[in-house]
């Protein structure tokens, strides 16, 4: 079907009148129709370090921020900064390093990086520390410490960074009872610690802290082994920063005994997503993600994978930022076993998106999904078993996320981008089709891509 063309690249009224009367009448009821389907992402770049190597687990943390990526592999005390180009700027490893488990946690909040080094032993074996850094220049700012460290405290275990505010999850602090956990709350505007911080009812064995994430003023906190109702069902937090109080216990109502909650999280405006890899309901650890509103700590929705399975450890990672939530599924079996994969949904909806998925050239990847980050339209993955370099090596990649209204996806836009959209909007194509993201495809998405063909792509 031909369009007619525009007299310029913005569509006005006119020409939309002129698309739409050019349409066939039974092109226009199917659009209305909707189907079912789902686009996977293409990878923009792929990550290996300048000095890549077995065993080094490159990709088994990762971070993004507006203008860095930050991956982690703590198998050698290191840490890589990459651009979002997919260019190495920056390896760091501490002057002090004495297999630390440096990188075991990694953050980034514009360009200063935390790092966790939880096998740290300056207090004594495995106490921990935290490494600040520069993100443009490399350069150390901080090494810090817990005011009360002592050995086997994992310092370090989870970080979290938003602003000048440094969150550090340390499961393993035992101070009200053995494995409590509690979380360690630093301003880094000068490097002093502010506050500890414990869940309400904490208890031991919960091992408050196994995961931190920041959002302006709320801090997000995992406990995997909270015996919340049974043992090891796990549990999530929300505190308030600004009042250094709790503000809600987040637990799903279909908790089960070994379910693990908690052992990832990540926090936007409004939603807080928890993953609870151990979760059965699609075979024994399949694995799910819960999504929590933020005033309310109510569940709004529970995330399973459509093509999931037994050992796929759905929720291993997770990720949210702009009402996009991001799965990591590591033990996944397709194309070989323990491939792994990544889920994008709509975190209002709780419907999915697209499913990232590594290219089928690259046969050495091996439980891809471990971790997850993403910022704005840029989503890394870390996959920190591949052996393209050796045994566990590792590697991480990089997607770009499309310019919506590019729906045909060949930068450029024209009056194609319409048909493409209407190809999208028939299967089911929410990748493509949901140009008003609000996780589903209606004709008020029609009305959304010409607000988005208007205002353009980025250059």
């Amino acid at each position: 079907m031909a369009l007619p063309l525009c007299s310029s690249m913005c569509i006005h009224y006119d020409c939309v009148m002129k698309l739409n009367q050019s349409l066939a009448l039974s092109v226009l009821g199917s659009v209305l129709s909707g189907g079912s389907a789902h686009s996977q992402l293409t990878e923009s770049y792929r990550l290996f370090p300048n000095d890549a190597a077995a065993w080094i687990e490159f990709g088994l943390k990762t971070a993004v921020s507006d203008e860095y990526v930050v991956i982690g592999a703590h198998n050698s005390d290191r840490v890589y900064i990459f651009n979002h180009s997919g260019d190495q700027l920056h390896m760091l490893t501490p002057a002090d390093s004495e297999t630390e488990w440096f990188g075991h946690s990694v953050d980034i909040s514009g360009s200063i990086v935390a790092i966790g080094a939880s096998s740290d032993d300056d207090f004594g074996n495995a106490s921990g520390s935290v490494y600040i850094y520069d993100a443009a220049s490399g350069i150390h700012i901080w090494k810090l410490y817990a005011p009360d460290a002592r050995p086997a405290m994992e310092f370090g275990y989870s970080v979290a960074i938003e602003g000048d505010v440094l969150a550090v999850g340390v499961p393993y602090s035992q101070d009200i009872a053995t494995r409590n956990g509690a979380v360690y709350i630093y301003d880094l505007s000068n490097g002093s610690f502010v506050q500890k911080l414990y869940a309400d009812d904490a208890r031991a064995q919960e091992e408050f802290g196994s995961s931190v994430a920041i959002h302006g003023r709320h801090l997000a906190v995992g406990a995997t082994r909270s015996d919340n109702g049974a043992p090891d069902t796990g549990a999530a937090y929300l505190f308030d920063l600004a009042e250094m109080k709790q503000l809600h216990k987040l637990s799903p109502a279909d908790r089960e005994p070994g379910d693990q909650l908690g052992l990832s999280i990540d926090i936007d405006a409004n939603t807080v997503i928890v993953g609870c890899h151990r979760d059965d309901d699609l075979g024994d650890n399949s694995g799910s993600s819960y999504l929590f509103d933020i005033i309310t700590g109510s569940m709004t929705h529970k995330l399973t994978a459509p093509d999931g399975g037994p050992g796929d450890d759905f929720g291993v990672s997770v990720a949210i930022s702009n009402g996009l939530a991001v799965v990591g599924a590591s033990g996944f079996d397709e194309p070989n076993n323990e491939t792994g994969t990544g889920y994008v949904y709509h975190a209002g909806t709780g419907n999915l998106i697209t499913k990232i998925v590594p290219d089928p050239i690259h046969f050495q990847v091996l439980e891809f999904g471990s971790a997850v980050s993403i910022y704005s339209d840029i989503i890394a993955v870390g996959s920190p078993r591949d052996r393209d370099n050796g045994v566990f090596s590792g590697s991480a990649f990089l997607y770009l996320l499309p310019c919506l209204p590019d729906t045909n996806r060949d930068g450029e836009l024209d009056p194609t981008d319409f048909t493409a959209w209407i190809d999208a909007y028939n299967v089911g194509d929410l990748l493509s089709a949901d140009q008003n993201r609000d996780g589903i495809a209606s004709p008020t998405d029609f009305t959304a891509w010409i607000a988005n063909y208007n205002a353009g792509c980025p250059q």
